[in-house]
C-alpha cells in the first residue's frame, strides 16, 4: 500500500493498548486484522506486540481469555469496515444516508443483524433513531448495507454515525464515521487570516505561525472523516499549530474544473472543522504522480 495515496484493504481492530503513568496511548499490543481486498483478501490474522510479558502464561485467566476470544473471534471472522455518510457535510432540510459493508472471513455462513444510528458528537445523544437490517452472510462474502432518514432540523454542528454488528445477540463489531451540518456562523467565524507583504498576519497583526503537512489522503479513504477531523484538528489547535497544508488534492479530486457534489462536501466538511478551530488551511492542487499541469486560469 501507500502512505500518500493508500486504498482501504483491511481493518485493524485493537485488542490491548498500552498507556503510561500518566494515561496517555503508548500503542497497540494486541490486535486483529481482517482483510478484505488486495493481496491477503479473505484472510484474518491477530499480531501480539510484547517481548517483555507472557501474555498467556499457564494459569492466568486473563491471558486464557485473551487467547480464546481472539481465536473465535478469527473463526467467526464477521466484522465491518468502510462506513461512509452520504454527504460529509449535510444541510438543514436534507436527508441522511449512510453505508458500511459487512463481511464474513469466517469459517462458515453465518447471520447477523447490523444496526446504525446517528449521535449529537457533541453532546453524545442520539439524534435520528436506530435502524436495524437483518442479514445472512455466506462465507467468504461481502455486502454494502445502506441507511436513510428523512430530513429534519439538525441540532449540531457535528454528528457521528455508529454501526453495530450483532451475532446470536452480541455484538461482535463496531464502527463509526462522521459528517457535520454547515453552519454559516461556523464558516464566517474563524481568525481574519491575510497575507501581505511578504508576511502571514492575524487580524491586521503580523504572525510567525507554525503548522503541519497532511497529504492528499483526506480526500481518500473512509477513515478520513469529519469525526476523526474535529479529534486532529482540536489537538492541532492545542498544541499551536495554526496552519494545515492539504498536499496532492488533484490526485483525489478527479475533473477539478467540474469536481462531484460528494468532493465538493468533502472540501466543505474541511473548510468549516478548520473555521471551527482556528486554523489556516493551504489546499495545494498539484500532482506528483500524473505529471499534469494545471494553467492559472483553471487555478483562478
Amino acid at each position: 500500500n501507500s502512505p500518500v495515496t493508500p486504498q482501504p484493504r483491511a481493518r485493524w481492530i485493537p485488542l490491548l493498548r498500552c498507556y503510561d503513568r500518566f494515561g496517555r496511548l503508548k500503542g497497540t499490543a494486541a490486535a486483529i486484522i481482517f482483510h478484505h481486498d488486495g493481496p491477503w483478501a479473505g484472510s484474518s490474522w491477530a499480531i501480539f506486540g510484547l517481548t517483555n510479558i507472557d501474555l498467556f502464561k499457564r494459569g492466568d485467566k486473563t491471558g486464557s481469555h485473551l487467547l480464546l476470544s481472539t481465536v473465535e473471534h478469527l473463526l467467526r471472522g464477521l466484522y465491518l469496515t468502510c462506513p461512509e455518510p452520504g454527504f460529509m457535510c449535510y444541510r438543514d432540510g436534507e436527508a441522511v444516508e449512510a453505508s458500511a459493508l459487512v463481511c464474513n472471513n469466517g469459517i462458515r455462513d453465518a447471520e447477523a443483524v447490523l444496526s446504525c444510528e446517528v449521535i449529537d458528537a457533541r453532546r453524545g445523544e442520539t439524534f435520528l433513531a436506530r435502524q436495524e437490517k437483518s442479514l445472512l452472510l455466506r462465507r467468504g462474502e461481502q455486502r454494502k448495507v445502506s441507511f436513510r432518514w428523512p430530513a429534519r432540523k439538525f441540532e449540531s454542528d457535528l454528528y457521528e454515525v455508529r454501526f453495530t454488528l450483532r451475532h446470536r445477540g452480541r455484538a461482535v463489531d463496531s464502527i463509526s464515521t462522521g459528517f457535520v451540518v454547515y453552519r454559516e456562523e461556523i464558516m464566517h467565524g474563524g481568525p481574519p487570516f491575510a497575507w501581505g507583504n511578504n508576511a502571514m498576519t492575524v487580524g491586521n497583526r503580523a504572525r510567525l505561525l507554525c503548522g503541519t503537512n497532511q497529504t492528499g489522503v483526506m480526500l481518500g479513504p473512509w477513515w478520513e472523516n469529519p469525526l476523526a477531523w474535529d479529534r486532529e484538528l482540536s489537538l492541532m489547535r492545542d498544541m499551536g499549530l495554526r496552519i494545515l497544508r492539504l498536499l496532492h488534492i488533484s490526485h483525489f479530486a478527479g475533473d477539478l474544473e467540474r469536481p462531484d457534489e460528494k468532493m465538493l462536501r468533502r472540501m466543505d466538511a474541511i473548510v468549516q472543522l478548520c473555521q471551527r478551530y482556528g486554523i489556516a488551511l493551504f489546499p495545494c492542487t498539484h500532482d506528483w504522480i500524473g505529471g499534469i499541469s494545471i494553467d492559472s486560469d483553471a487555478l483562478r
